[in-house]
């Protein structure tokens, strides 16, 4: 048993060393087999990714169509004064639209340049006119942002309305609305809540949005470091037309929708048209209008019939663009000496204690009006200005019930 030992130890050592050759071995083809495979996989995904790319990317500034009496391609390679540039996780690159839908992925509205803010050209006089600006405010204008003209036009051929003789502001001043109304004209911003009359347009921008019928751009607002979220707007209007209760008849019998139509004060209406137009990159938006100052905040147009009712709740209040078929909430005011008018607040409106308004809204009451706004290129419409404007209502704060 003794003579056997050696023998066994070096059966060992033989297997030892193997073993040792064997991992070795293997350790080296599995090394080799990674490299290949990531090597492989690398050149894969490079491939893959360069195609999708190519798939997705918009079209050049080169090919795309000039819109016939309109702004024509959008120029993003000019830097501008004032102009913010968006970081690019903030720009996605979007999948194209349909053809002569000339997108952007985010716009930025382009400021005037300094030489512009001391010698105001024409279109800042037509927008900052001292003889439409309430006598009571002109503080505000001069602390405002200096605005390129903008313009709303009518969409479709309607019968103009008739305007009510003069603005009714001036003759509230004495009247204890002014209390509510006069904070509701100076708002500006407050998180996503802006007022497109006041806020500072560098602080907007319209992101498109694609869908199955192409897309359109949203207007949204920069909350802080870059980070943006839907905008919504409010504005203190004269109620003129209300069928925010029940939907009413569109321009064909067989369509309804819900809407609140009404005046903005002198100044506001000519400072929203600019603000709006430099947020969507425009010079001219068509828009639901009555009149040449009358606008209507409205949901779209639907089907007569189709809609089922849907109470109010956080999925509802939250959509950015309500349904025919949604209710439209409608809070009562009248009875408060002051209204908060910040984030806080009016994020939280459908839990305050502000009573409901159940039925239409009078016509002459001054209310403040909450809309999403969109904007989007509409081939069908008649004329050289395709792009439409969209004032997708929400809800209506009644802050002084007409006498009527």
């Amino acid at each position: 048993m003794v003579e056997q030992r050696p023998a066994t130890d070096e059966v060992s050592q033989r297997m030892d060393q193997l073993q040792a050759v064997l991992i070795a071995e293997l350790s080296q083809r599995v090394n080799q087999l990674q490299v290949a495979l990531f090597a492989e996989l690398s050149q894969r995904m490079d491939q893959f990714h360069a195609a999708l790319i190519a798939a997705i990317r918009p079209p050049s500034q080169a090919t795309q169509k000039n819109e016939p009496n309109d702004d024509g391609p959008i120029n993003r390679a000019a830097e501008n004064y004032g102009r913010p540039q968006t970081p690019e996780r903030n720009n996605p690159v979007l999948p194209p639209t349909p053809k002569d839908t000339p997108y952007v992925n985010r716009i930025r509205p382009m400021m005037p340049r300094p030489a512009e803010v001391e010698n105001p050209p024409v279109s800042n006089r037509e927008v900052n006119d001292q003889s439409v600006q309430d006598s009571e405010l002109p503080e505000d204008y001069r602390r405002l942002p200096n605005l390129r003209a903008g313009k709303f036009i009518c969409y479709y051929d309607k019968k103009q309305e008739e305007v009510p003789k003069g603005y009714p502001y001036s003759s509230w001043k004495n009247d204890d609305i002014y209390r509510l109304l006069c904070p509701a004209i100076c708002f500006d911003i407050s998180g996503r809540y802006v007022n497109p009359s006041r806020v500072d347009p560098r602080k907007l921008s319209a992101q498109q949005t694609p869908t199955s019928s192409g897309g359109y751009n949203k207007l949204q607002v920069d909350v802080g470091r870059g980070n943006f979220k839907d905008a919504v707007c409010i504005s203190p209007i004269y109620t003129f037309l209300s069928s925010v209760v029940s939907a009413s008849p569109g321009t064909l019998n067989s369509k309804e929708y819900k809407y609140l139509s009404g005046l903005l004060h002198t100044q506001e209406w000519e400072r929203m048209m600019a603000t709006m137009c430099m947020a969507f990159d425009k010079t001219i938006l068509q828009a639901d209008l009555r009149s040449e100052n009358i606008i209507s905040f409205s949901t779209p147009v639907v089907d007569r019939g189709t809609t089922a009712g849907v109470p109010p709740n956080i999925v509802t209040y939250d959509k950015f663009i309500m349904n025919c078929g949604d209710e439209i909430p409608v809070y009562d005011a009248t009875g408060l000496d002051s209204l908060p008018l910040n984030e806080e607040y009016l994020d939280r409106l459908r839990f305050s204690t502000l009573p409901r308004w159940r039925t239409e809204i009078p016509t002459g009451s001054c209310d403040i009006v909450a809309y999403s706004a969109s904007c989007s290129y509409v081939a069908k419409i008649s004329g050289p200005n395709k792009w439409r404007l969209y004032t997708n209502i929400k809800w209506v704060i009644i802050l002084r019930r007409s006498s009527n």
